[in-house]
């Protein structure tokens, strides 16, 4: 894979991870809070394995930044 299509999977591991949180915070009386917290812990874990696999310069820093933005 290249630089791009790990960009691509990281942002959106990482907004996938992020809504799980939010699901989680904003639902922490349902059932399945527990489960939302726990999957963002792991979908954010994924994320930093690929984070990892890349050395990441401050344009590719920026470009995560703004396709975070759009997601």
């Amino acid at each position: 894979m290249g630089k791009n299509d790990d960009i691509d999977q990281l942002t959106n591991l990482m907004s996938s991870a992020l809504r799980h949180k939010i699901g989680s915070i904003v639902n922490k009386d349902e059932l399945y809070a527990a489960k939302y917290a726990k999957d963002s812990e792991i979908i954010m874990a994924e994320a930093k394995k690929i984070a990892l696999t890349q050395n990441w310069n401050q344009y590719d820093k920026q470009k995560i930044k703004e396709k975070l933005r759009l997601n």
